[in-house]
């Protein structure tokens, strides 16, 4: 992963083996502690956040996941490729996550949650342990940046995104819950958000 500081991995696994919680990854943004490694400097939050090229699109994401996944609350930088687990927990929680999109890292943490809160009967202290990270990232390589002669890929990747999130918002979220409820209007809006009208909106944010 373009991101991830290897040199980090104790991180991991004292969040299982010193802190005792089921799970435990890196954050790359969002909060205290947490760096963004460029060129020019290394930017502390939230700064290193203002020099993100997808900066309004995470913005967004963020504020679609907190909205339509609640139970993801507490864990700000989802997509981060710096979990561990439980070598014993991994085929339970693999087994139920269908996305193979880049909502993946999404609906893992889901079915995570979902295994060690109604199966392990876990509590929510001890779910997961969120550590700070350097981010380390050539966005001209990333997979969010337009590698090839498609200026529009960064869009289309969020945009799949948006997607995955409704249908997850579906399937793990009680219809009849008022957490369903309460987000009601945005999922309409979201619904809504086709390549250009995502587009539009970002670039219009950005102003």
């Amino acid at each position: 992963d373009l991101s991830t500081d290897m040199s980090l991995c104790g991180l991991l696994s004292a969040g299982i083996m010193i802190d005792g919680c089921s799970m435990s990854m890196g954050a790359r943004y969002g909060m205290p502690e947490t760096f963004l490694v460029k060129d020019k400097c290394a930017l502390g939050h939230p700064e290193s956040h203002y020099d993100q090229p997808n900066m309004m699109k995470i913005v967004f994401r963020h504020y679609q996941r907190v909205r339509l996944l609640p139970m993801l609350t507490g864990i700000y930088d989802t997509q981060c490729a710096f979990k561990c687990f439980t070598l014993e927990d991994i085929p339970e929680i693999i087994e139920q996550v269908k996305s193979m999109g880049p909502d993946f890292d999404m609906e893992l943490l889901l079915c995570a949650l979902k295994f060690y809160q109604q199966k392990k009967g876990v509590p929510q202290a001890k779910l997961c342990k969120v550590y700070p990270t350097l981010f380390t990232e050539d966005f001209a390589e990333s997979n969010f940046m337009a590698t090839s002669a498609d200026p529009d890929k960064p869009f289309k990747t969020y945009v799949d995104m948006t997607k995955g999130i409704l249908q997850m918002h579906e399937r793990y979220v009680d219809a009849g819950s008022k957490e369903a409820k309460d987000a009601e209007p945005l999922v309409e809006f979201c619904k809504t958000l086709d390549l250009p009208r995502y587009k539009a909106m970002i670039q219009k944010l950005e102003k």
